[in-house]
């Protein structure tokens, strides 16, 4: 567990979450911010989409598609995210999720933490 203040456990997630779209979605991030509630994190990445997706996101079957793909990339690969994210926070992860906000071209993820 990394001992750090409220502030820098926020500056501490939005480097790993930063670092895991890098990693495992193949693209800096354009703008990450996170809120910390007791026992939820959300992490909110600003202009996720690119251009096909915003459109595919008109069509409510495409759109599901293309939530689908994220959901499936996300779970195939949270787990060294999940594991910084308690040792951050100095709790555990019991539950996450991911969304998509076709609307404001922003990538939720949502962790709730023990």
């Amino acid at each position: 567990m990394e001992d750090l203040n409220l502030t820098d456990q926020k500056k501490a997630i939005v480097r790993e979450a930063d670092a895991f779209l890098k990693r495992e979605f193949g693209f800096p991030s354009d703008s990450v911010s996170v809120l910390m509630e007791n026992a939820m994190v959300l992490i909110r990445v600003e202009n996720f989409l690119c251009p096909a997706e915003q459109k595919m996101g008109l069509d409510k079957q495409d759109a599901d598609l293309v939530n689908q793909m994220y959901v499936k990339i996300f779970n195939y690969s949270k787990e060294f995210f999940i594991d910084r994210i308690n040792q951050i926070t100095g709790r555990n992860v019991i539950s996450s999720q991911i969304g998509i906000n076709f609307e404001t071209k922003s990538f939720l993820i949502t962790l709730f933490l023990l």
